[in-house]
């Protein structure tokens, strides 16, 4: 009878552990132990019944996060199929990766399967609990993609230094990829390997290729799922500021014109008579024009441009726009701002002429006494006792005003 007890005794705990067993095994399954495949600093947490995802990236890591601590033991594999029917396994049956460990995968795209089978174990007899959970996955299927270009040698979107005999760089999962053109010193785009002698670059290895001109190159890649990936790197900023009419950092009588010629994204700053610099884009109060290209200044004032493109080239240009007003003379001497004073007897009379300095005078008048204004002539004489001012406008608005008295 007492060994009857004693086994009925084992039984009832047996189903209770059991019971306790389940129940752990359905709560931690949606608890705090999953597998984590972290791509492009997005977490995925992982079950069989985890919808499948797809990233662009170079790189993933994977990882298992238990509550369990170090106790247990498991394997899992990961492995793709680097052609139809044919696995390329990643990992096989390798020990199983948890905690904060990480196992990183660089370099490989396409479809991947993961797959798990271990058994962890936190056992304490005295309060009679046995926890268990079996991380069990079967072939989670995911799938990371990307073409991209690795830089040996130089790098990317940046002014490589001149000492350098060439930029060079793989492709990385070149049999993802559908094309590459090139384009040097914005040219037209061309397939990659149309003709390499007009665009200075060598094919070191396959997928491997080094560019050796001095110039901008801009590569353009597009894969296999329609994203198209941009790499520009050059040796100098090659910015090219030429004027067409005016002369920099002078004083110009004259319109103010020049191009600029950059092989790569660039953007020009503008400042006038010290004001806050805009891009000259969005400044048309500035009162400049953009004819074929050219940027004409046509206005007065102090003009200054900062020129910088996305390789950190930067050039800089000012020049101050003046122009030369009407000169007005009295008895063929250059009348100043303060009055003159002409004898009729000794001279007899004032002989007012005037000069556009090769613009188009478009008004000459003379108040007599503080009168309404009177039009002239160059060369006309004035004999009468009084006080004259004289005005000259040319066609871009410049006006000389000079006084007289006539005695």
């Amino acid at each position: 009878m007492k060994k009857f007890l004693k086994l009925s005794f084992i039984a009832i705990i047996a189903f209770f552990v059991l019971s306790l067993s389940a129940n752990t095994k359905a709560t931690t399954a949606m608890g705090n132990d999953k597998w984590v495949i972290a791509v492009n600093g997005n977490q995925h947490y992982i079950y069989n019944d985890s919808p499948s995802f797809t990233e662009n990236a170079s790189r993933f890591t994977i990882r298992f996060e238990t509550s369990y601590g170090s106790s247990g033991m498991g394997v899992y594999s990961l492995y793709r199929y680097s052609s139809p029917g044919v696995k390329e396994y990643l990992y096989q049956n390798a020990t199983m990766p948890h905690g904060e460990e990480t196992v990183t995968v660089i370099g490989y795209t396409g479809e991947f399967y993961l797959s798990a089978n271990g058994m962890y174990y936190d056992v304490d007899v005295e309060s009679w609990v046995i926890d268990t959970y079996n991380p069990i996955i079967n072939d989670y299927k995911f799938t990371i993609r990307t073409v991209e270009l690795f830089f040996l040698q130089g790098q990317n979107n940046t002014i490589n230094p001149a000492s350098l005999p060439s930029v060079f760089f793989k492709v990385v999962n070149p049999n993802d990829m559908v094309s590459m053109t090139i384009e040097l010193n914005g040219g037209i785009a061309v397939p990659f390997s149309a003709n390499p002698l007009a665009f200075d670059y060598q094919e070191a290895l396959p997928y491997h290729y080094m560019c050796l001109s001095k110039g901008h190159y801009k590569i353009t890649i597009t894969d296999v799922w329609g994203a198209t990936s941009v790499y520009q790197f050059g040796y100098t900023s090659d910015l090219i500021v030429d004027f067409i009419q005016g002369q920099p950092f002078q004083t110009n009588d004259t319109t103010v014109a020049f191009k600029v010629t950059s092989f790569v994204e660039s953007v020009v700053f503008i400042y006038k008579n010290y004001s806050p610099a805009v891009p000259m884009a969005g400044s048309p109060v500035y009162d400049y024009h953009v004819v074929n290209g050219q940027y004409m200044f046509i206005a007065e004032g102090y003009y200054a441009m900062l020129i910088l493109d996305i390789f950190g080239g930067y050039h800089s240009v000012n020049f101050t726009i003046r122009f030369t007003a009407p000169t007005v003379y009295f008895n063929n001497v250059e009348a100043t701002s303060t009055q003159t004073l002409v004898s009729v007897l000794q001279t007899g009379g004032l002989v007012a002429t005037f000069d556009g300095n090769g613009r188009t005078i478009v008004s000459a008048t003379y108040e007599y006494n503080f009168g309404s204004p009177v039009s002239f002539t160059s060369g006309q004489t004035f004999k009468a006792v009084g006080n004259y001012v004289f005005k000259v406008t040319d066609d871009r608005g410049k006006t000389t005003t000079v006084s007289a008295f006539v005695y």
